[in-house]
């Protein structure tokens, strides 16, 4: 049976009110996903909520079904069916045990196994359970830099749909094809590696940072001359009141007239300034509000080389 495409439709996830992400509607195609992001923001949550272990405030979860596992990072007890895996002479047991490096006698004393090797076990358990849908939480805590590499090969054999939360960047490049990241609420995904997926939201959001301070700089120069504008308005406003008011009576009538119509000329061409100058800065606004807020600086994120 091909992998599913797993798809989060609409879905919120809030805690005393306030939103780990909301309205997030989202495709996991088959093949392997990282997610990355600042700890405490909600990757372990959003991997429990593919699994149906946490519900939704809101939305729903389509394609996820009995044949999706979800790894924790939990290793005391040992996974259930490890003894039939490491017994089993068939469905490709030998084989995903050769390739994890796992010896059969091993699994019977998990006591006194070290972390790294319940790690693999418990990996191997699963992946032996052939899984449609596979999530892991930091499947590589625990492994040395050889059971990282064997578990990389392992995880990029398998044919399912897989979401992988990680700090480990080199990890993350040999196993997904696809990244997604969630930090601050917000949630974006680019069909790229890790390291690939990380220099193209660096240039998205150096270009978006362009266009922000690009936009404020125009908002700057509106603002300057729409300054500029009301003053010279009110000047002119205020020139020709006090023009009508200085009147000799000894003018002529003529060049009073002449006097009062250039004021007044001139007054209506300061204030067609000004109309100009404020439908300018508005328009500076509307365009400044219509780009997407800085980027939020991804301080905690400390992906491994």
């Amino acid at each position: 049976m091909p992998a599913p495409t797993l798809r989060l439709v609409g879905a919120t996830l809030s805690f005393d009110g306030t939103p780990l992400f909301e309205e997030l509607t989202h495709a996991f195609p088959p093949g392997w996903t990282g997610l990355i992001g600042p700890n405490g923001h909600g990757k372990t949550s959003l991997l429990r909520t593919l699994s149906g272990a946490q519900r939704l405030s809101d939305g729903c979860v389509e394609g996820a079904s009995a044949a999706c596992l979800l790894l924790e990072q939990r290793l005391e007890a040992p996974p259930e069916g490890l003894d039939d895996f490491a017994s089993a002479f068939h469905d490709g047991a030998p084989k995903l045990r050769a390739r994890l490096k796992l010896e059969p006698d091993d699994a019977w004393r998990w006591e006194t196994l070290s972390w790294g090797e319940r790690q693999r076990w418990r990996l191997g358990t699963v992946l032996w359970q052939r899984p449609q849908v596979l999530l892991l939480d930091e499947p590589t805590n625990h492994l040395d830099g050889a059971g990282r590499a064997l578990l990389a090969r392992t995880l990029r054999a398998a044919r399912l749909t897989g979401v992988v939360v990680s700090h480990d960047r080199a990890f993350l490049d040999a196993v997904c094809d696809a990244t997604a990241r969630l930090a601050f609420g917000a949630f974006d995904s680019l069909p790229l590696p890790c390291s690939a997926a990380l220099e193209e939201w660096d240039r998205q959001d150096a270009a978006a940072q362009a266009r922000r301070s690009d936009a404020q700089a125009r908002l700057a120069r509106a603002a300057t001359a729409l300054k500029d504008a009301n003053r010279r308005a009110t000047e002119s406003s205020a020139q020709r009141s006090a023009g009508a008011r200085m009147k000799s009576a000894h003018d002529h009538d003529a060049r009073s007239m002449g006097a009062n119509l250039a004021a007044a000329n001139a007054e209506q061409a300061h204030r067609q300034s000004q109309r100009r100058a404020i439908q300018q800065h508005a328009r500076a606004e509307q365009a400044l509000a219509t780009l997407a807020p800085p980027p939020r600086a991804v301080g905690s994120l400390t992906l491994r080389a």
